[in-house]
Order: structure tokens, then C-alpha cells, then sequence
């Protein structure tokens, strides 16, 4: 019978040999329920970290940026603005030319110019990197308008619902590369129990890695919430996984089928 719950591992997963032994023995699965949920945990302290920067950014710096835009209409894939053009957005800190909006045919590219974005009378030139841009067809769109008004009500949108999308995100994609994680640690488990002299199921050493990687999880959500910069974190992190996988083989021990040499 089920002694520890869902609830028990983020803190138990430190110390506790009769927790491994009863993930080992009475859980079903590869706790993957579990591990979905530690993973949302975690997440709801690292989204607002994130947000709160993002935030501060968002606040702090695009404000001189969109005081620079003009209004600009596309009508019928035909571009135009209520300037002179051409017009040039600079950033506020260097007064480096970072955008360029010329509908006249003056520029064509963002060759020799610092700026890392072009709008023409129908296209829009993006700098990607040094050496390569991309071009956006603009003749497709029907209507479009854009004035300060309208980025700001962008930019408040976006700081609405940012943390709910990067958390719903960080999640799904943080699962996949834990569940990838714990697959691998199930296949050196297969070589702990070899060099222990026990028999483990694979399905049962995935369990006990998704335990064994709860104390990584939550000191890598310490860290990054604290903003500490651990040096080769990342070793340290498979050396305290694989640690807590042993111990878990070896709280399951007496549950095993021992190997037996053959003669």
C-alpha cells in the first residue's frame, strides 16, 4: 500500500531512504503526474522572477522608443507615414540609427547602416545578423495602422499576458526535458543495479530518477530565483541526481531479485 503521497517528495526526496523504497515498491507508472506538478511549482517562483524583469524593462526602457513612432498606415500593401521620409527612430541612450521607415526609394537595404530594421513602401527588412536579413512582403495586407496610441495598448497587452504564456510554456517544454532526463538516468540505473548486484525493472528506475531529480529541481528554482551563479552547476546537478538515484536502488534492495553468476 501507497505511503507517501504526491506531496511528500519535494522534501522527503532529500533525506529519506523508506520514501525511495516506497516509490519503488507501491508507486505505479514513472510518476510522471508527480513530476508535472513539481515542475508547475517551481515554475509559478521562476515566471514571476521573469516577469518582474521583464516588467521593469518593458517600463523603463520602451517608453523613449515609442515616442519616435509615427503613424503608419498600410493600405492595400501601399505604406505611408505622416513625416518626412525618410524618417529615422534612434536609440535614445547612443542616438545610434536603429530603424529606418523611407517610403521614397532611398533606401532599399540595410547596407551600410547601422539600423537593424527597414520599412519600405511595401516591405519590411530585418536584420537577423551581420552577414544575413530577412525580407517581409508587405503587399498582401488589406489594412493595417500603427501610432503610439496603438503600441502602447500593444505593450500593455503583452505585459498582461506575458507571464501566463511563459509560464504555460516553460512547463510544457521543462517536462519534456525532464522526462527526456529521467529516461537517461533510468538507463544508468540499469548499470547501478549491475554494480549493486540488483534487479530493478526499468519502469521502476524512471520512477526513482524522477525522485532522485527532485532535489536538483528545487535547488535550481533556489538559485534562479535568488540569483546566485553556481559555477559548473550543471555537473554538480548529475553528480546529486545520481547520488539520490543510489540511494534509491539501494532502499530497494531487499525488494530485488539479487543477480546470480552463472558458472
Amino acid at each position: 500500500m501507497k505511503k507517501y503521497s504526491l506531496l511528500h517528495p519535494p522534501v522527503l526526496a532529500f533525506f529519506s531512504r523508506d520514501l525511495y523504497r516506497d516509490v519503488g515498491q507501491n508507486w505505479k507508472g514513472i510518476a510522471a503526474i508527480y513530476l508535472v506538478l513539481l515542475l508547475a511549482f517551481c515554475w509559478i517562483f521562476e515566471t514571476w522572477v521573469v516577469h518582474t524583469k521583464v516588467s521593469q524593462f518593458i517600463t523603463n526602457e520602451t517608453p523613449p522608443f515609442i515616442e519616435q513612432i509615427p503613424e503608419i498606415t498600410i493600405k492595400d500593401g501601399n505604406v505611408s507615414i505622416n513625416e518626412p521620409v525618410p524618417y529615422f527612430i534612434n536609440d535614445p541612450e547612443t542616438n545610434d540609427v536603429i530603424a529606418i521607415i523611407d517610403t521614397s526609394g532611398q533606401y532599399t537595404s540595410l547596407d551600410d547602416t547601422p539600423a537593424y530594421l527597414l520599412l519600405t513602401n511595401n516591405k519590411l527588412i530585418g536584420r537577423k545578423s551581420e552577414t544575413e536579413t530577412r525580407v517581409y512582403d508587405l503587399s498582401q495586407i488589406g489594412e493595417f495602422f500603427l501610432d503610439q496610441a496603438a503600441a502602447n495598448k500593444f505593450v500593455s497587452i503583452f505585459k498582461a499576458y506575458f507571464p501566463f504564456v511563459f509560464y504555460v510554456c516553460a512547463v510544457i517544454f521543462s517536462f519534456l526535458y525532464r522526462l527526456v532526463q529521467v529516461l537517461i538516468y533510468g538507463a544508468l540505473g540499469l548499470l547501478l543495479c549491475k554494480v549493486a548486484n540488483i534487479s530493478l525493472d526499468y519502469q521502476t528506475l524512471v520512477r526513482l530518477a524522477v525522485i532522485s531529480i527532485t532535489p536538483v529541481v528545487i535547488l535550481d528554482t533556489v538559485l534562479e530565483v535568488t540569483g546566485i551563479n553556481a559555477p559548473l552547476f550543471w555537473l554538480i546537478c548529475f553528480a546529486i541526481a545520481l547520488f539520490y538515484l543510489y540511494v534509491g536502488v539501494r532502499a530497494n534492495k531487499a525488494q530485488s531479485v539479487p543477480h546470480t553468476a552463472h558458472p
